[in-house]
């Protein structure tokens, strides 16, 4: 089965069930980008990247570091104490 693609515009975004809710910035330091907040036809909140129409996610700098349950900076020195 293939893979469907992410909407690319605004108007694909809306005919598959999105909704937008609002306007922003990223405000992870280093980013910045503009962003708009859509809803999912699942309810979930989505930013989405004006530059690209792509999740904003998949270029932010700081994913990995919010990630629910990542490591923190610290993680790795408990592995070799001492």
């Amino acid at each position: 089965m293939a893979r469907k693609q992410f909407p690319r515009t605004h108007k694909a975004l809306v005919l598959e069930g999105y909704r937008f809710i609002a306007a922003g910035i990223c405000r992870e330091p280093g980013c910045g980008a503009k962003i708009w907040w859509y809803q999912t036809p699942g309810g979930r909140r989505l930013p989405i990247d004006v530059a690209t129409m792509r999740p904003h996610q998949w270029r932010c700098p700081g994913v990995e570091r919010n990630k629910r349950g990542a490591p923190g900076p610290r993680a790795q020195l408990e592995l070799f104490p001492g």
